[in-house]
Parts: C-alpha cells; sequence; structure tokens
C-alpha cells in the first residue's frame, strides 16, 4: 500500500491526478475534486478511473448534524452505495485508487467499506490520508511491513516518479 499524504490544502490530489492524467496511468478508483465557484469550494465530486465519470458527492457547510458531514461537506444520503456499486467489480490487473481516507473512514463510514474490499482483494492500492489523521490510520489500517508513506508536501524532487513506478510496477503489493 502506497499512503500519500500531506497537510489539508496542500495539493495531495491535484498532484495525483496531474499524476495520473498526463502520463495516462491505467488505473481504478477515484480522486475526490472540489466543485469551486467564485474561488470558493462548494460542494465536491468524485472523478472515476479509468473512464473519468463524475459522481456528485455533495455540498460544503459547516452543519455537522447531518449523519454524512464532516463539517466541511454535509454527502448526498445515497452516494456511498453509488460509489460500492460502480467499484463492485474490480479490474484485477489495475491499482486502485482511493482519494481520500477521511474522518469518515476512520468511524468505518462512507468509502470505509470499499477500502476494506480493495484491501482485501491483494490489489495494489494507493491511499490518500490527511497528515492529521496519518498516525491513526497507519496504527488501525495499515501493515507497517507493506506501507510505504510519501508527504506531498515533502520537497521530495522524485515522488511523481515514485508514485508513478509503484502505480505502474503491476498489482502485486510491494
Amino acid at each position: 500500500m502506497l499512503i500519500l499524504t500531506g497537510a489539508r490544502g496542500c495539493g495531495k490530489t491535484t498532484f495525483l491526478k496531474r499524476a495520473i492524467l498526463d502520463n495516462n496511468l491505467a488505473v481504478q478508483g477515484f480522486l475526490s475534486l472540489k466543485i469551486v465557484e467564485n474561488g470558493v469550494a462548494v460542494g465536491i465530486k468524485l472523478l472515476t478511473l479509468p473512464e473519468r465519470g463524475e459522481i456528485f458527492m455533495g455540498v460544503s457547510t459547516p452543519d455537522r448534524t447531518k449523519p454524512l458531514s464532516t463539517g466541511h461537506y454535509a454527502f448526498e444520503d445515497d452516494v456511498f452505495q453509488r460509489v460500492d456499486a460502480r467499484f463492485a467489480t474490480l479490474d484485477p490487473n489495475l491499482p486502485f485508487i482511493l482519494d481520500e481516507f477521511g474522518r469518515l473512514e476512520m468511524r468505518g463510514l462512507a468509502h470505509f467499506d470499499l477500502f476494506q474490499k480493495v484491501k482485501a482483494s491483494g490489489l495494489k492500492l494507493l491511499v490518500v490520508v490527511r497528515k492529521d489523521l496519518l498516525e491513526a490510520f497507519l496504527e488501525c489500517h495499515a501493515d507497517p511491513e507493506q506501507a510505504l508513506v510519501l508527504d506531498v508536501a515533502s520537497g521530495d524532487a522524485s515522488l511523481e516518479t515514485r508514485v508513478r513506478a509503484y502505480l505502474a510496477s503491476g498489482v502485486m503489493r510491494p
């Protein structure tokens, strides 16, 4: 498992989107993209891979009273079931991108079941985890012998090369 990390807003998804799309990497999974209007994030959607479809996820809101709310976004009631249905069948030849494993997943909600399914499948997995959740994620969901953590904000000039090499080098775990 490759874990891509960094602080909120540091460019994890932007980096990953560029690395995958600009290099036409054969992957499956999804990227979480902000919907921005007039410079303000108003929602979130998934870019599904490899077909590059879109699934609307939710709207920006500080309201934490909804069952599937992070305090930044409130998600549509059935959206995670739609994502699970989209990935009901996994391509055994393509690595899986899960952007991102966040607070809801840490509580066993949202994309958690899909994460468990992909992890159990033995597919090569790249998961995005914010820096503030990394320690808890590693403790609960990653095998230190099998996980490689790369920080987008590290200044590592070889970061994109390392990510591309991981995703392009077959389907077995490292």
